[in-house]
């Protein structure tokens, strides 16, 4: 009788080859099962970003001041025509001409401020020597300046015009330096000195060669 030849080498490696496959279909069990759990994760990354978009274009559109920028600039101007002297600037006369509900703040400030636009805000205010101020501030001033744009409706010379025509004398202020730069214009009639400081539309550019001169600051 003779014995079958066993080739104990290959029965080796076969019996090495399934506790491989063994060990390795939990392996691919769990890979798969964690693959679809990213995938259904990831799914509402796209519709969730599309919400913040328009969550953001909501509170744009939700944004309804009181005044326009031309509305403020124009009733500061009826103020100037109607007045001989600072002291004609009284919490009354702001509150007719106005018709906005003014406050006294913490510091005895007589103000108004509110929201006009996605990235400005502006402030009346009789401060307590008795000095009548309206300023355009950027929302957020830790951030790279916006554009004026959304605030230039009535631009620096369009105010200045109008200025004149009610009967002020229009004289450019500058910054003192190596160069004269203007900063805006001093306006007189009577006792009354106005001094109304100006900003660039934006940074002139190759595409934007030419912005506007946009009312900033106006401190009577």
């Amino acid at each position: 009788f003779r014995r079958p030849f066993i080739n104990y080498e290959r029965l080796l490696k076969k019996q090495l080859l399934r506790k491989e496959t063994m060990k390795t279909k939990p392996l691919i069990a769990s890979a798969c099962l964690l693959l679809a759990a990213c995938t259904a994760t990831a799914q509402p990354t796209k519709p969730f970003m599309q919400s913040q978009k328009e969550t953001r274009n909501m509170n744009s559109k939700n944004i309804h001041p009181k005044m326009t920028q031309r509305q403020v600039l124009t009733r500061v101007l009826e103020l100037m025509k109607t007045s001989t002297s600072v002291k004609d600037f009284t919490p009354e006369r702001l509150n007719e001409v106005f018709k906005v509900p003014f406050s006294f703040d913490k510091y005895g400030e007589y103000q108004f401020h509110e929201t006009i636009t996605k990235n400005w805000f502006y402030v009346l205010e009789i401060s307590k020597d008795g000095h009548f101020r309206l300023s355009f501030n950027p929302k957020n001033s830790l951030l790279k300046r916006p554009d004026m744009t959304e605030i230039c409706e009535m631009d620096a010379d369009e105010f200045v015009e109008k200025a004149v025509s009610a009967g002020f004398t229009a004289h450019p202020a500058y910054e003192s330096g190596f160069v004269a730069r203007q900063t805006g214009y001093v306006l007189t009639k009577d006792k009354l000195k106005i001094n109304m400081i100006e900003k660039k539309e934006y940074i002139p550019s190759k595409e934007r060669p030419n912005p506007k001169r946009c009312v900033e600051r106006i401190i009577i």
